[in-house]
């Protein structure tokens, strides 16, 4: 059987190179527009703990397009790799909120972080032509892919939504029955996720990644835990409900 970082990386270049043009989204790797968001973190762990979904990319800079674009340079197809994709990825990871926000409340709910997956429903970013993604573009990418990377996860393992799309998506998805699947709200897209930490002194003003979780939060969560069965929940700023 193929190791993890093995299986991650067919998967990745599957979705980095995919050459679907679905409709609503912008895929197209010659101007250095590239399916996105999709990597191990940190990249030497040796397996899947969790799974972190969210809708679909935000945009892309230019910047960023600009180093897709010289690193595939390299490459005789002019393409970028999945390697070099994961390169520009952690180099955002570990300065936006996006991915710190998630990585601090999975801390302070005590789920363990090494071995995070990060992955989309849709993994290309939304067309300036369109006021929102079509519905059919979500299902296609997530039957081609989210349905793949849920396999990565041994029983009872976790699948972290981020916002209401990727919770719709993921949970009914077959094979989510054997894990435990959270949905929380969106780290950048609303403010209600500030909410699920205790209150900062407005003198202070500390940041919410370094904010303590509501304690009724943590104490509900840990008797959901107890019972180390599949589930499905929705984490509130004033509790847990589980479906």
């Amino acid at each position: 059987m193929k190791k993890i970082g093995d299986r991650i990386e067919d998967l990745g270049n599957r979705i980095v190179r995919c050459r679907e043009r679905c409709e609503g989204v912008k895929n197209k790797q010659d101007e250095g527009y590239y399916p996105r968001v999709f990597f191990l973190d940190p990249e030497d762990a040796s397996q899947v703990e969790l799974v972190i979904v969210g809708k679909n990319p935000g945009k892309s800079t230019r910047l960023e397009r600009k180093f897709y674009l010289t690193l595939a340079e390299r490459n005789p197809d002019r393409i970028a790799t999945f390697k070099d994709c994961q390169r520009v990825w952690r180099s955002i990871a570990d300065e936006h909120n996006y991915f710190l926000k998630p990585r601090h409340l999975l801390k302070e709910l005590g789920l363990n972080l090494n071995g995070l997956l990060w992955a989309e429903v849709a993994f290309c970013e939304k067309s300036d032509s369109v006021g929102k993604v079509p519905e059919k573009t979500f299902r296609k990418c997530s039957n081609c892919f989210l349905t793949e990377i849920l396999k990565l996860l041994s029983d009872r393992k976790y699948v972290v939504c981020l916002g209401e799309k990727a919770f719709q998506y993921v949970k009914n998805l077959p094979n989510s029955n054997r894990l435990k699947v959270i949905r929380v709200h969106h780290p950048t897209g609303a403010r209600i996720f500030a909410n699920y930490f205790q209150k900062a002194n407005k003198k202070e003003n500390i940041r919410v990644t370094e904010r303590k979780l509501k304690r009724e939060i943590l104490d509900r969560f840990r008797t959901i835990e107890d019972n180390n069965k599949p589930y499905k929940c929705i984490i509130k700023p004033d509790g847990i409900d589980v479906l």
